[in-house]
Order: structure tokens, then C-alpha cells, then sequence
């Protein structure tokens, strides 16, 4: 069983953290991209923009790998989170488990995005294509 996780500031490496993960034991490889969606509440989303208190941030994600890593048929998990500007299309977290079965990959991955949400110490502010920008709250947003 390994972990992996980061704070990164530019482009995720998704390719390389599936292959990372990627296990002889493992028989299902879930990913999971958040990307920068071109829209909200009828506005035009340009890019997404995040703020971390890294120290905290990092071990935080930590954690979170760390406790995914003991559920049942968990043998890898991989979470990257970006800071920075994030063009739309674009990862802004990035979660790799590699199980035994695929139903513990999709419970896994789920669980480590919805802790990822309530507990991360970074902060999401949408920039719209008129200029003005909006901070966002990850728990109390829907989608």
C-alpha cells in the first residue's frame, strides 16, 4: 500500500498518477478529475482561482490518502490538488485509488472527494469573462 499526494502549483499529471498507481494486485484503477466548468448560475466561468495554506493543506491531503488506504481492497491512492489559476477544461484535483474490486475503487474515490471538500484548506474564487469574480463554498454548492 502506497500514498501519494501533493499541492501543486500548474498542471496536474493525471497520466502519470494513474500509472503511479497501478498495481499488480489491483484489478479496478477509479480516477477522479475536477475540472473547470465553463458556467455558473447562467454566468461565464473563465477560470477558477485557488488559495492554500500549503503546510496545513499538505498534510490534510495526507490524511485523507492515509484513511482511504485502510479501507477494504484499497492498495494505492493518489490525491493532487491544484493552486493557482485554472483554466476552464482544466483538473483542479486530481484522485487516483487502485483496488481489488471496482465497487472499492468508486467507494473510495467518493470518500476521499467528499473529505477533500468539507476539509482542505483552500479556497476557490470563479473569475467570470466580464471581470468580476466570486469566492465559492466548496460544501455549500451544489454539483
Amino acid at each position: 500500500m502506497a500514498v501519494r499526494t501533493a499541492i501543486v502549483d500548474g498542471e496536474l499529471d493525471t497520466a502519470g498518477l494513474i500509472k503511479w498507481a497501478k498495481t499488480p494486485k489491483a484489478g479496478a484503477i477509479v480516477f477522479f478529475g475536477g475540472t473547470t466548468r465553463d458556467n455558473c448560475d447562467d454566468k461565464t466561468v473563465v477560470s477558477l482561482a485557488y488559495e492554500a495554506y500549503i503546510p496545513r493543506a499538505e498534510k490534510t491531503l495526507r490524511e485523507i490518502a492515509l484513511k482511504a488506504s485502510e479501507m477494504p481492497g484499497v492498495h494505492n491512492v493518489a490525491i493532487e490538488h491544484r493552486i493557482g489559476t485554472v483554466p476552464v477544461c482544466e483538473e483542479s484535483v486530481a484522485i487516483v485509488v487502485a483496488t481489488s474490486h471496482r465497487h472499492q475503487g468508486w467507494e473510495a474515490a467518493k470518500d476521499v472527494l467528499e473529505k477533500v471538500k468539507e476539509s482542505l484548506e483552500i479556497w476557490k474564487r470563479e473569475v467570470f469573462d466580464d471581470g468580476k469574480s466570486q469566492w465559492v463554498e466548496g460544501v455549500a454548492r451544489k454539483g
